[in-house]
């Protein structure tokens, strides 16, 4: 009833408005306990807004927070700058998705982001040799946010600290890093499409072909299996997943 109420009301202004449409935003209101539910015996319930979500901002923050956490709790990592181009077509409301993702962000779900960060830098074979990190990682994901946890020690309290300085500094350098390939890629793209238009004066140049030398891996790391992520990274020589046996 309250989704045809809804319906007939946007037809004459929006005639795309459809059941299904209304119906998902209502039910994501509804999961995030947007409304006061009166219930009626041998009727069927009502259903009010409550106060504090009478406005569009607070309402539409409200539904924003509950896709990110569907996806998030499905274990799909999105940008805020990409959630705000899927929700709002454009990427001026990056701030805002950052903050709804920062209010999601629990110390369990940290720790669940920080191994599949490794198990992804298995798959990629860890190019910016990210995996350096993984001590300081596990030791930020290990920190006990409750509030019964023991005080730290002031030695706890220092480590803790260099392993935030250690993580930023990196997470600078890689972005940096990244940045800097963009850039090259770029000009390189760049520069042989001006070879290509030139005029060709010079000579072939032979070409010179080697032989590669190829290792293979015959065996599982005892790593990978029993923690999900091997703080060696490429340098290992031992396989991580069935295919690296297989190739």
């Amino acid at each position: 009833v309250l989704v045809m109420f809804v319906v007939q009301r946007l037809e004459p202004h929006f005639p795309q408005a459809s059941k299904t449409s209304i119906g998902h935003v209502v039910q994501l209101l509804y999961r995030a306990s947007c409304f006061k539910v009166s219930k009626r015996e041998c009727d069927s319930s009502l259903m009010q807004l409550k106060e504090e979500f009478r406005t569009y901002d607070s309402l539409r923050r409200e539904h924003d927070a509950q896709i990110v956490q569907i996806a998030t709790e499905a274990g799909l990592r999105i940008a805020p700058d990409q959630w705000s181009a899927l929700l709002y077509g454009d990427t001026a409301h990056k701030s805002h998705m950052q903050s709804i993702i920062d209010k999601l962000q629990t110390p369990q779900s940290f720790a669940q982001s920080v191994q599949e960060l490794f198990i992804a830098l298995q798959r990629t074979w860890d190019p910016a040799q990210l995996v350096v990190m993984s001590m300081h990682l596990d030791r930020l994901a290990n920190i006990d946010a409750s509030p019964d946890a023991k005080c730290p020690t002031w030695q706890q309290l220092a480590e803790v600290i260099t392993s935030i300085k250690e993580v930023v500094s990196g997470l600078i350098h890689y972005l940096q890093q990244q940045a800097t390939c963009r850039d090259s890629n770029h000009n390189q793209k760049h520069s042989l499409q001006d070879r290509c238009c030139e005029p060709s004066t010079s000579q072939p140049s032979p070409q010179i072909t080697t032989t590669p030398t190829h290792k293979y891996k015959t065996s599982m790391c005892r790593d990978a299996v029993t923690r999900s992520y091997c703080p060696r990274g490429n340098a290992c020589t031992f396989a991580h997943f069935e295919e690296e046996l297989e190739r």
